[in-house]
C-alpha cells in the first residue's frame, strides 16, 4: 500500500473515492465543484483520477478496513464528509462498510449484501412475487438426469459476474449436459450460477434513484443486445422506450417493490426487464437489478442531455447532505417529487441513441467516422472506450466494446434518429493493427468486411486513445 499528496488540512473537507478509474472522474469532479478536496483509492497507480485528487491511496478497493487504518493513521487531520464509488458489486459493499466508519451518510451494508448474489436475490425476490424468467431447479451435486428433462433453451450464469460477461446459452440436450458435468463441483464458483429457460423479447432498463426509500425513475430505455458474438452484449440503448404505459408503470412498480423488500434506503439503482414476444399475456419479467451507478453512459450522458440533470451532483449531495439535499435538483429540473408521475419517461421532449461498436478478435489501429457525422446537428459525441493497441476479446462482453457514440434531437425525430444510428453504425470504421509475420506484414485475424453501400473513403479520423500502458 503506498500513499502519496499534500498533508491533510485541519479544516478541509475530503470525499473518499472508491476507484480513481476514468469511470469514477465524473464522481470525483462533482466532489470537487461541491468544494471538497478528494482522496482517491485505486491499485493502479496510472489511474486517470488520480490527477484529479489531493490525496492518493495506491490500495485495493475491496479492502475497506485497510484503507480505514490507512487514513487514519495517515491523515488524521481534515474530515471524510462522504465515501462514494461508481464501481460494482462488492465496491459498492466497501463504501458503505466506509461511511459507516467514519460515520457518514450511507446505505446499509445490510441492505447491499442482498444485492451480492445474483442468484440468491433472483430466488428472494420471485418468493415475493415478483416475475421472473422460469429457473432450472439445478445446484451443484445434483443428479444431472433429473435437470436435462427441463426442455428449451437454457441461459446460465454466474451469480457474481458483471458486463455480461461469462453468459452461455445452452441449446441442445449435449450441451446441457456438458456444462452440468462441468459445474458439478460444489465450489463456492458453481454454487453462484444458476439456470433460467431462454426468453426472447424486447429487453428495457428503467434507471434512477433511491430516496429515502422511494425510488425516483429517471430514464427508461430500449435495450437492444447483440444476436451474434459476443452473445447478449448490449448494442444500443433508445430513449424513451417504445413500450405502452401499462408495462413502463408496472416496471417502475417492480423497482419500488424490490427497495422495499432489500430495504434500501438511499442511492443509485436500476434494473432491467425482458417483456416475452411469444406470450399470450406478456408482462415485464426481472432480468437483473443492482443498487449500482452502472455504465452504458446513461448517467454520464443520457440523462444530462434529456432532463438537464447531473446524476454525480445529486449523488455526491445525497452522500453529504442527504436525501432532500438531492431531490432539490429534480425539483429544479421541473421534475415531480411523485414517483407514480412519469411524464418525463413518456411524454419526454427531447429522444436520444447510445449505440456501441461489438468486439471482435482484432487489435485496434485506428477508429474512422464519415465528415456527415460530425456534422450532423443530432451528433454528440463519438468516443473510444480502449487505448490504440488493446486487443479485443468478444467473450468479456461489453468490456470489451472499442468505442460508442450519442445522438440527441427533439422527440418528433425519434424514428429519424434510429435510422440515423443505423447508418453512422455501417459508416464507422474501426482500423485493425497489422502483424508482422515472417518478415511482411498482415492484418489482424477476423478482418471486419466492408459493408455494401459504406463510404470507401472516410475524412475525418478520430485518434483520442492514449498509448497501451
Amino acid at each position: 500500500m503506498q500513499i502519496h499528496g499534500k498533508q491533510a488540512s485541519a479544516d478541509q473537507d475530503y470525499f473518499l473515492s472508491l476507484g480513481a478509474g476514468h469511470h469514477q472522474v465524473p464522481l470525483i469532479e462533482a466532489a470537487i465543484r461541491k468544494g471538497m478536496s478528494v482522496i482517491a483509492v485505486d491499485k493502479n497507480p496510472l489511474a486517470e483520477g488520480f490527477e484529479k485528487a489531493e490525496l492518493q491511496l495506491h490500495a485495493s478497493i475491496l479492502k475497506p478496513f485497510w484503507i480505514y487504518r490507512a487514513i487514519e493513521e495517515h491523515f488524521p487531520r481534515g474530515q471524510i464528509r462522504a465515501v462514494g464509488s461508481r464501481s460494482y458489486g462488492p465496491a459498492v459493499l466497501s463504501a458503505s462498510y466506509l461511511a459507516r466508519r467514519f460515520g457518514v451518510p450511507g446505505s446499509s451494508p445490510h441492505s447491499l449484501i442482498r444485492f451480492q448474489d445474483k442468484n440468491r436475490l433472483k430466488g428472494y425476490l420471485a418468493s415475493h412475487g415478483i416475475a421472473v424468467p422460469e429457473r432450472v431447479p439445478w445446484k451443484p451435486g445434483k443428479d444431472p438426469s433429473d435437470v436435462l428433462r427441463k426442455r428449451g433453451i437454457w441461459i446460465a450464469r454466474s451469480g457474481k459476474g458483471s458486463a455480461k460477461q461469462g453468459i452461455q446459452v445452452l441449446a441442445t440436450h449435449e450441451e446441457k449436459k456438458q456444462y452440468l458435468e462441468k459445474h458439478t463441483r460444489r465450489s463456492p464458483e458453481n454454487r453462484s450460477l444458476f439456470i433460467e429457460r431462454y426468453v426472447q423479447g424486447s429487453e428495457f432498463i428503467v434507471y434512477g434513484m433511491v430516496l429515502s426509500g422511494r425510488f425516483h425513475a429517471l430514464t427508461l430505455t430500449e435495450k437492444v443486445i447483440s444476436d451474434l458474438e459476443p452473445r447478449f452484449a448490449d448494442r444500443r440503448h433508445i430513449f424513451p422506450a417504445r413500450i405502452s404505459e401499462e408495462n413502463a408503470r408496472s416496471m417502475v412498480e417492480t423497482c419500488q417493490k424490490i427497495v422495499d423488500l432489500c430495504k434500501y434506503d438511499n442511492g443509485p439503482f436500476f434494473a432491467e426487464f425482458i417483456i416475452p414476444k411469444r406470450s399470450k399475456n406478456p408482462r415485464p419479467l426481472l432480468v437483473e437489478c443492482q443498487p449500482e451507478v452502472g455504465g452504458e453512459f446513461l448517467a454520464d450522458c443520457l440523462i444530462p442531455e434529456v432532463l438537464g440533470l447531473n446524476y454525480f451532483d445529486i449523488l455526491v449531495d445525497l452522500l453529504t447532505d442527504g436525501p432532500i439535499r438531492a431531490a432539490q435538483h429534480l425539483t429544479r429540473a421541473g421534475l415531480s417529487l411523485d414517483t407514480t408521475d412519469l411524464s418525463h419517461i413518456l411524454n419526454p421532449q427531447k429522444t436520444a441513441v447510445i449505440s456501441y461498436l461489438l468486439p471482435s478478435r482484432e487489435t485496434i489501429q485506428d477508429l474512422r467516422m464519415p465528415v456527415s457525422m460530425k456534422e450532423d446537428p443530432s451528433f454528440v459525441f463519438l468516443r473510444p472506450l480502449k487505448p490504440r493497441g488493446f486487443r479485443m476479446n468478444p467473450e468479456n462482453g461489453n468490456a470489451d466494446r472499442p468505442a460508442a457514440f450519442l445522438l440527441v434531437d427533439s422527440i418528433e425525430h425519434q424514428q429519424e434518429v434510429i435510422k440515423k444510428a443505423d447508418h453512422f453504425e455501417n459508416q464507422i470504421r474501426l482500423i485493425p493493427q497489422t502483424e508482422r509475420v515472417r518478415g511482411r506484414m498482415r492484418k489482424s485475424r477476423n478482418p471486419k468486411k466492408k459493408k455494401k453501400g459504406s463510404s470507401g473513403s472516410l475524412a475525418l479520423s478520430v485518434s483520442l486513445w492514449k498509448p497501451l500502458i
